[in-house]
């Protein structure tokens, strides 16, 4: 029995040796060389060009970058769109109540006249009221700056709108906390501008006031 244990294990051990030989013989192998034109041969066939490397010198494009457009704080670039429909206002006489060119309603008058039947500008509302009495119904609007008005303006509102419903009034002021195109004020006004205004608050303003005005005197 331990004869054939030893000659088992003798067995086992031969041919692990031999195993290992093989396994170290792959190592010690020599590297295979690799012949330049041969590599070039198979890479490039007869025919065609082995192309030259790019030099790190030379000369790239420039990146393409967009351009952002210069910021206007007058949005006087806004014009360029269509910021309310024209049937809206191309029949429309304006009249513009009070203010300055200061960052006011004023501001806009060199666009508005490109868009509208006509414009004036009154100092009060009794000289406003004079303006549209002998328009037809349903073409005036009426653009207010709160700000350059007297202290019973909203009475004075108030009695302008009983007398003249159809005419679609803007009111605009620097001591509103922001804009209002909803009914909210109707007694008084068809919408409200916080001064100064972008051209397309002011735009917006005018559109909602006409609609808004419709939909009050349906009511």
């Amino acid at each position: 029995m331990a004869m054939q244990d030893n000659l088992g294990n003798g067995t086992v051990q031969a041919a692990a040796g031999d195993w290992m030989r093989r396994f170290a013989a792959g190592f010690r192998a020599a590297p295979r060389r690799t012949n330049l034109a041969d590599a070039q041969a198979r890479l490039f066939p007869v025919g065609t060009t082995n192309p030259q490397p790019t030099p790190r010198d030379q000369a790239m494009p420039a990146p393409l970058t967009r351009q952002a457009a210069p910021f206007d704080p007058s949005g006087a670039r806004a014009s360029e769109f269509d910021l309310i429909e024209t049937e809206l206002l191309a029949h429309r006489h304006v009249v513009m109540v009070g203010g300055s060119a200061d960052q006011g309603l004023l501001d806009h008058t060199l666009w508005l006249q490109d868009h509208v039947a006509d414009l004036q500008t009154a100092a009060d509302l009794g000289a406003a009221a004079a303006m549209v009495a002998p328009l037809a119904a349903d073409t005036g609007l009426m653009l207010v700056d709160m700000d350059a008005l007297r202290a019973d303006a909203v009475t004075l509102l108030q009695g302008f709108r009983d007398r003249y419903p159809d005419v679609a009034v803007v009111i605009g002021s620097r001591r509103f906390a922001r804009n209002d195109f909803s009914c909210e004020r109707a007694l008084i006004a068809d919408a409200s501008l916080r001064l100064p205004a972008r051209r397309i608050a002011f735009a917006l303003a005018m559109s909602s006031a006409i609609h808004n005005n419709r939909v009050i005197r349906s009511r």
